[in-house]
């Protein structure tokens, strides 16, 4: 089987017809994986693949909401984290507040942040284009540190959730339907609704240390017990037909994908 991920929007190569003369001439099964699937774009781009592709792996929303539940070739994933890089450093949390990505990215992540800080919150920010790129080794430990990171998800099932959570860092994002499918909200998660709703959020946490503890370790376990790398990969290779490991193995990671169809 071929694993690949296209790149581009639609009509940019590597090209779909030389993904169809490998399928046709070597009978090798081709699986896709898409990120950046919702929206118009998006939806122009995995059409114009299902013809040229066995299957495509979606790790960045739902079947239901990308409207792809009845096709057979739409695999359901979620995206996962590279434990060698995201996992619990047991070190002393001594930031208190995090966003390491672009702020620049949208208007919404720097108006929070700014508000944040404005409201007397320290944030530490990293990363993007305002301070400069981080190597993978600084971007798993400044996480780590936080006691809460932020997440500008925009109701986009992003790997920053499940990298916040496996570094064993508490999660408080703008307000995901799609993370609310894998996610309990109050229980493992917190969202907030606007930035008023984040600032209250994040004086709470920070005030109350068991509160966020519970929270941080609850996220923690789902993580890396149930969306780790070896559920995802025995789920995707057993629905493409290499039957590598029991269904025991990753039984809850098979529900919850199967549900979400």
């Amino acid at each position: 089987i071929i694993f690949f991920f296209p790149t581009g929007w639609v009509g940019i190569d590597p090209s779909r017809s030389v993904f169809n003369t490998i399928r046709n001439l070597f009978l090798i099964p081709i699986l896709a994986f898409r990120g950046d699937s919702v929206g118009e774009e998006g939806h122009k781009f995995t059409e114009s693949w299902f013809p040229y592709v066995d299957y495509i792996a979606f790790i960045d929303a739902s079947l239901h909401h990308l409207v792809y539940g009845s096709n057979p070739k739409a695999i359901q994933m979620v995206q996962s984290f590279n434990n060698k890089v995201f996992y619990d450093r047991k070190v002393l949390k001594d930031i208190d507040v995090s966003f390491i990505g672009y702020l620049d990215r949208s208007p919404e992540r720097a108006e929070y942040v700014n508000f944040l800080r404005n409201s007397g919150i320290n944030v530490v920010t990293a990363g993007g284009h305002e301070n400069g790129s981080l190597s993978w080794e600084e971007y798993g430990s400044l996480m780590s540190r936080s006691k809460i990171s932020l997440a500008f998800t925009h109701n986009v099932l992003t790997g920053r959730i499940f990298e916040i959570m496996a570094c064993k860092t508490m999660i408080i994002e703008d307000y995901n339907d799609e993370a609310k499918q894998y996610f309990i909200e109050g229980d493992d998660i917190i969202s907030a609704e606007d930035k008023e709703d984040m600032l209250a959020k994040v004086r709470f946490f920070l005030n109350y240390d068991s509160e966020r503890e519970k929270i941080t370790n609850a996220g923690y376990e789902k993580v890396t017990k149930l969306y780790n790398t070896k559920n995802m990969w025995a789920y995707v290779l057993n629905k493409v037909g290499f039957h590598v490991l029991g269904d025991s193995y990753y039984g809850d990671y098979y529900t919850k994908m199967e549900s979400l169809r």
